[in-house]
């Protein structure tokens, strides 16, 4: 075989294998996420979305879409700044975030706002977790369908709450992230790709059929035994890999200013990459990190990042197999005729070695 065809053939290989490595990276980037921010966030679109969220009472949304504005430099109708300022007194402020809190406290109730919030603040005290953990096994316990993936982090969250392998800061940050993805499930704003992967992470970190087997209504009275039941089916790697997993979560709270707001950003993350890429954006947009996903989407978070190493090993791979496509066909087409000449020369072959007998 011809050693220039080899060897070519082996810089293809090598050039995919390290594009398999180094691909196109779909990656977060501030500048674009800029440009189209502003070829979108414009004084038409932001005074129409104000006026439709003012119209449905979602009064957190046009206030946000009000922040926008003033950060892009975008100017408002005059009717728009009178009701955004009628609607941000202190007062009507108060109203809106007490009216649930209470529910939302003492029965986990995250059908709105407020009661989210009051759910959260339970949830940091451990008292959530442990309302959210008690229901759905007495649910389960008694044959009824559970939420799986309620249960699954509120059973993290008691894990955390008893001290299991999760101390110090590490039961902090994941009891944040727990919280966050918990409340997001209640209202229904995890994405179906996203609750197979909190599932799966889950899943790998509690025996969950250990403890169908294991649990009954009397642990009640005995949280001791509890202690050890849970104990025993929790993979501490495993649990550590959801904490990783939900610490961006974290992070993102920190940044975009508030619990609330990371619970509704979830809802823009498929993956837990995607929550690394939103974590970025939220350093660099803060409390606009929601406003931001809500005008631009997904798009946001993925554009396609060209490095010079890309660029030289697609090249030298696109090369390569057009070398490689054009060499195999000379190569087939050369067989095809020596197949054809010796297709002809055979009689004459045979006639001359009759001869020579």
């Amino acid at each position: 075989m011809n050693k220039r065809f080899i060897i070519i053939v082996l810089v293809l290989l090598i050039s995919l294998v390290v594009l398999s490595y180094n691909p196109l990276r779909d990656e977060y980037d501030q500048r674009q996420v800029m440009v189209e921010l502003k070829k979108t966030a414009t004084a038409a679109y932001l005074n129409h979305e104000i006026r439709v969220a003012l119209q449905a009472e979602h009064i957190d949304d046009a206030l946000i879409y009000y922040e926008l504005a003033d950060y892009m430099e975008v100017g408002l109708d005059a009717e728009v700044e009178h009701r955004i300022r009628k609607e941000a007194t202190v007062l009507k402020t108060l109203l809106r975030t007490g009216k649930g809190l209470v529910g939302g406290f003492f029965l986990g109730q995250s059908d709105n706002v407020s009661g989210m919030l009051g759910s959260m603040v339970s949830d940091l005290t451990a008292w959530g977790d442990i309302r959210d953990f008690g229901v759905q096994t007495t649910r389960w316990l008694s044959g009824k369908p559970i939420d799986a993936i309620v249960y699954g982090l509120s059973t993290v969250g008691v894990i955390s709450s008893f001290g299991i392998f999760i101390t110090g800061p590490v039961s902090g940050s994941i009891d944040v992230g727990l919280s966050i993805a918990k409340n997001a499930r209640k209202m229904g704003l995890i994405s179906v790709r996203m609750t197979h992967e909190i599932q799966r992470i889950l899943d790998q970190a509690v025996d969950f059929s250990l403890l169908r087997k294991k649990l009954n209504f009397d642990l009640v009275l005995n949280p001791a035994k509890l202690k050890e039941i849970l104990a025993s089916a929790v993979n501490r790697q495993r649990l550590m890999d959801l904490h990783d997993s939900l610490v961006d979560l974290t992070s993102i709270a920190d940044h975009a200013g508030s619990l609330g707001e990371a619970v509704k950003i979830l809802k823009y993350a498929d993956t837990f990459d995607d929550l690394k890429r939103i974590r970025k954006l939220s350093k660099d947009f803060g409390k606009h990190t929601l406003v931001v996903l809500k005008v631009l989407g997904n798009q946001a978070l993925h554009t396609i990042q060209w490095t010079l190493t890309n660029f030289i090993f697609l090249v030298s791979s696109l090369v390569s197999l057009i070398y490689v496509i054009m060499s195999a066909s000379v190569m087939f087409f050369g067989l095809v005729r020596r197949s054809a000449q010796g297709n002809r020369m055979k009689p004459l072959l045979d006639k001359r070695a009759k001869k020579v007998t």
